[in-house]
């Protein structure tokens, strides 16, 4: 029998650490990491392995003008042994990698699980240079810690340290399937639009919004049967059967978009939100201001989906 507790809404999946800053959270000022998919080969939506399956996990970005990030990284596997809320590898990791320069097909950590694998999450543990080129003798020092300055090689990337404990199906009651995002509507109209160019937005085949104009609505849902069922501990301390929560966040460069974190819920079963087109902190040119939006879903149980929005504010 599974059980799990349900996990506090405002945590990332992942731990991240970088230089010390006072923005929050969700405000993309750099480059930046924004949350993982996982998928296990030949599963179809399927996020928790079995021991000896292979799991891919793939690390999602973003950065201010909403363009891809170029990420060297290195990073280990290993069975988990936590002590204080500080992840660690309780012996050798069973996989480790690194890449100066990854390509598209490069990019997902894949991991195979010993067949003898008994434990109920894989630690990984890792170092990502964004947008510059990592240190590749990294690999060897991940499992004992890291120093964030000495990521990046070139003095140009920018460096964050991650780690994340993924959810393994040890017996049927733990396997989970991914939700998805379904669809994403802007004031009532789909929303398909990505950030794919830059500079000028005008005319461009983006929504467009007039600086100081009226708040717009945004809308996200997830699939009907997404809301799957599990076991799980209760208040009095006995397992019951629960319907998951999904968690639906937004991160951007921009700063007025209301309700960052919200969930779907089976009595609420839209995310909803509103964008006002205006920020006192950033300036709108002459063609446009191109804004990126990142939204992230996750059910806190392993699965992740992300879909990234692009919105063109005129003056």
């Amino acid at each position: 029998m599974i059980l799990l507790r349900r996990l506090s809404y405002f945590l990332l999946p992942l731990a991240i650490a970088c230089g010390p800053s006072v923005d929050p959270a969700w405000l993309v000022v750099e480059a930046r990491m924004t949350g993982i998919l996982a998928t296990v080969d030949d599963a179809g939506d399927r996020v928790t392995p079995r021991p000896g399956e292979t799991l891919r996990v793939q690390l999602l970005y973003a950065q201010p003008d909403g363009t891809p990030v170029r990420p060297s990284w290195a990073y280990v596997a290993c069975e988990p042994a936590t002590t204080s809320g500080f992840d660690f590898c309780a012996g050798e990791p069973f996989t480790f990698d690194a890449k100066a320069d990854p390509d598209e097909e490069d990019r997902p950590f894949t991991v195979t699980l010993p067949e003898d694998y008994t434990t109920r999450n894989v630690l990984f543990i890792g170092a990502v240079c964004m947008n510059g080129e990592i240190d590749l003798s990294l690999a060897s020092d991940l499992s004992s810690g890291l120093d964030p300055e000495r990521i990046c090689v070139d003095g140009v990337g920018v460096p964050q340290i991650f780690t994340f404990a993924h959810p393994v199906a040890t017996d049927a009651n733990r396997e989970n399937r991914a939700p998805r995002i379904a669809s994403i509507t802007l004031g009532g109209e789909e929303w398909t639009t990505e950030p794919t160019t830059t500079g000028p937005c005008i005319g461009q085949g983006y929504p467009e919004l007039a600086y100081d104009g009226d708040p717009v609505e945004i809308v996200v849902r997830a699939r009907e049967d997404d809301l799957e069922s599990y076991m799980r501990l209760g208040m009095d301390g006995e397992p019951e059967t629960t319907t998951e929560e999904i968690f639906v966040e937004t991160l951007s460069p921009f700063r007025r978009i209301e309700r960052r974190f919200t969930f779907i819920t089976a009595d609420d079963p839209i995310a909803d939100l509103e964008l006002e087109p205006n920020d006192e902190d950033i300036a709108v040119p002459e063609g446009g201001l191109l804004v990126p939006i990142f939204f992230v879903m996750r059910d806190q149980r392993g699965g992740f989906d992300a879909a990234n929005r692009a919105v063109c504010v005129t003056p």
